[in-house]
């Protein structure tokens, strides 16, 4: 009997926690319809596969002209050199013209290898974009619909990056399992029971498990400390320093775009060292090894330069939530800037203390100071 009397509670607490979004951020009114902002990442990412298609066409066909002409004058001046007699034979344009003609014909011709590569990159092309199309959707269905529908999109993008990502090799499959850390966030975000603790807590016991995450996929990937950007140069360190002022500057223009209530109760030291050490751990180290770390590992490799693009706009697909077309273009901005900074000093040390700077201003300093 006792048993009987306590379901309808944990059903009823368990329901409660599915239909709450964990992020004390988000206003009740929206500040920008979420289809414009789904419409202009659409259209941004056609545009960008358009262009660099034309791009990639381009650049083979001249490699190809470039790769012949020279051959074959350098062929006909040989010949004219070491035939003498046939000179006349030779500069003959009825003679010369079919082979050159077959010749050029040959060397633009796109063979079956080139066909069948460009074919192949076009499919990864393709998946890749479906995906983060789908991270970008669920994100909207879980901000603007309703949370359970969001949570059950996201569940359903994790299984099939899983089994798309066991059927493929190489980078791909790569990718395909480093992007399941996308719906992982909001499934853990939007599933653990976490109302009845602070919110500062959220963030570090939602980090724990995405953190084993991380790990587990860069086990099987085969990546290295280096290949996650857990390095560090004295040589940078000026400017792993010089992103932390930075990073305070972009908190400072978030909480004028999003104006969200202080995670703390006051500007005293007592208050502010936990909070700032669980966001420098969680959202500043945490987030960027997945980032900046992991995703942008994989994305390299199978997309090449266009992988730091790629994985900016996954980061700010996932800040659809706030509603905000002026945050989004924000988060991507300084999310593509991360992207090159851990590129060239080859660690994610300067982008996590920037980013660790970024949220606490956000959460902890700046409002008392800018409210005041």
């Amino acid at each position: 009997m006792a048993v009987e009397a306590e379901s309808p509670a944990l059903k009823d607490l368990f329901l409660d926690v599915l239909t709450r979004l964990p992020d004390s951020r988000r206003k009740d009114g929206k500040q920008e319809a979420l289809p414009r902002v789904i419409t202009l990442s659409a259209c941004a990412a056609l545009c960008g596969l358009s262009l660099y298609a034309v791009s990639r066409r381009g650049r083979n066909r001249d490699a190809a002209m470039e790769s012949i002409g020279p051959e074959s004058e350098g062929v006909g001046e040989l010949a004219e050199r070491q035939h003498a007699s046939a000179a006349v034979t030779a500069a003959d344009p009825y003679l010369r013209a079919p082979s050159e003609r077959t010749r050029w014909r040959s060397a633009t011709r796109v063979r079956p290898r080139e066909r069948r590569a460009a074919r192949r990159a076009a499919r990864v092309w393709a998946a890749a974009g479906t995906y983060l199309l789908a991270v970008a959707l669920a994100e909207i269905v879980t901000a603007a619909v309703n949370p359970v529908l969001g949570v059950s999109a996201h569940a359903l993008l994790l299984f099939a990056l899983l089994v798309q990502g066991a059927r493929a090799d190489g980078a791909q499959r790569g990718l395909l399992w480093s992007l399941t850390v996308a719906p992982l966030i909001r499934i853990l975000s939007l599933s653990l029971p976490l109302s009845e603790l602070p919110v500062i807590y959220w963030y570090a016991l939602i980090g724990v498990p995405l953190l084993a995450a991380v790990m587990i996929i860069a086990r099987v990937l085969g990546y290295s400390r280096r290949d996650l950007g857990l390095t560090m140069e004295i040589g940078h360190l000026l400017l792993y320093l010089a992103m932390m002022p930075l990073g305070m500057a972009v908190g400072v223009a978030e909480l004028l775009l999003l104006r969200p209530q202080p995670l703390v109760n006051s500007l005293t030291l007592a208050d502010l060292w936990l909070p700032a050490l669980i966001l420098t751990a969680s959202t500043g180290f945490g987030e960027e090894l997945v980032f900046r770390g992991l995703l942008q590992r994989a994305a390299l490799r199978l997309l090449g330069s266009w992988g730091l693009v790629y994985v900016a706009a996954l980061f700010a697909g996932l800040s659809i939530g706030y509603s905000s077309v002026p945050n989004l273009v924000l988060v991507f901005t300084m999310g593509l800037l991360f992207a090159v900074i851990a590129r060239r000093t080859g660690s994610i040390l300067g982008p996590s203390l920037a980013h660790a700077a970024a949220n606490v201003s956000l959460f902890l300093v700046a409002p008392f100071v800018i409210g005041r």
